[in-house]
């Protein structure tokens, strides 16, 4: 099992940049709800039950493609 670097910058209220090994990513939501795109383009919708450690994840989209 390889070894994984995060690094999470609360830019304002609910909002996060989080700063890994393969990009930037960007995540905003309150405790329970959170709505994130990672470095690869997918957006992913996560609920969880706060302080349990219960949590589901779920892929809702892709973000739109870059114009050349």
């Amino acid at each position: 099992m390889g070894w994984r670097i995060r690094k999470s910058v609360k830019i304002g209220k609910g909002i996060r940049v989080n700063l890994s090994k393969s990009g930037i990513g960007l995540s905003a939501g309150v405790p329970g709800l959170r709505v994130s795109m990672g470095p690869d383009g997918k957006v992913r919708r996560t609920i969880g039950i706060p302080g349990t450690g219960v949590y589901n994840t779920e892929v809702i989209g892709k973000a739109a493609p870059k114009s050349k």
